[in-house]
């Protein structure tokens, strides 16, 4: 995803989060057309490696190899 792109969709979850933070009782249908492969690549290498593992009980470096 071009950086461009990528500066695109958290703008729109800023967004969302701002609606969600304003209107607690606003209801989301779909989230899921922001979540593509390059924006969940890059939400991946911008987490600590040094952090505890996930809920999956799977360190970040063994995510590294699939």
């Amino acid at each position: 995803m071009p950086y461009a792109e990528m500066d695109k969709t958290e703008s729109k979850l800023v967004l969302i989060s701002k609606h969600a933070a304003e209107k607690p009782k606003m209801q989301f249908t779909s989230l899921a057309h922001l979540l593509n492969k390059e924006f969940l690549r890059q939400c991946f290498y911008s987490l600590n490696r040094n952090k505890a593992v996930g809920v999956d009980n799977v360190m970040k470096m063994f995510c590294e190899l699939y």
